[in-house]
């Protein structure tokens, strides 16, 4: 019988076998370090462009800190505004009230009629004047007392006196005005939302 020795066969076989395996092996092991360094540098390059977004949010952060600080001026600036603008409101009223006081009591005054004196207390005007006759004073009385704006309007005497050499009538008359109305303030603009 021939014999044949086969070990050196299976050792060279197992050899290769153990050195595909070890190539197999280390090339899963290559793999995986591919892997590992690609999730790697994704993960740098993430966190690199977190940072520079980061950055820029800081940057807008500042933009918006300004212009919210210059919305808080202009709100100071608004609020200035309409405080100057009821004043001027309310002197306005204030103003605008002897002058029209005085158109009413001309546009009442007829011809032959002078007034002497006006005075005020508290809220009654007082009226002293003189008149040719009493038919010119009450027309003045009518006439003043057309205006219902100036309130309540009473004749408190009239008498016959002698001025300049003539006969005249004088009068008086008082006015109790109303109360002057209470300023309003300006109405502001509409908000805007948000």
């Amino acid at each position: 019988m021939i014999r044949i020795n086969l070990l050196p066969v299976r050792a060279a076989r197992r050899k290769e076998s153990i050195r595909i395996q070890f190539t197999i092996a280390g090339l899963v092991i290559a793999f995986f370090l591919l892997i590992i360094l690609g999730v790697f540098l994704k993960i740098n390059s993430d966190i690199g462009f977190v940072e520079d977004e980061i950055i820029d949010v800081k940057k807008e952060q500042k933009v918006v800190d300004a212009r919210i600080g210059d919305l808080k001026n202009i709100k100071d600036l608004i609020k200035k505004v309409e405080d100057k603008l009821g004043t001027i409101h309310k002197l306005d009223l204030q103003r605008s009230g002897p002058v029209k006081f005085f158109a009413k009591l001309e546009a009442a005054l007829p011809e032959n009629a002078w007034i002497q004196s006006i005075s005020e207390n508290k809220n009654i005007v007082k009226i002293v004047g003189y008149a040719l006759d009493n038919d010119v004073v009450s027309k003045f009385y009518a006439g003043l007392q057309k205006f219902k704006s100036l309130g309540l309007v009473e004749l408190k005497e009239t008498r016959n006196i002698v001025k300049y050499k003539r006969n005249v009538q004088q009068f008086v008359i008082t006015i109790e005005a109303p109360k002057p109305p209470v300023a309003k303030k300006p109405k502001k603009g509409k908000k805007r939302k948000k």
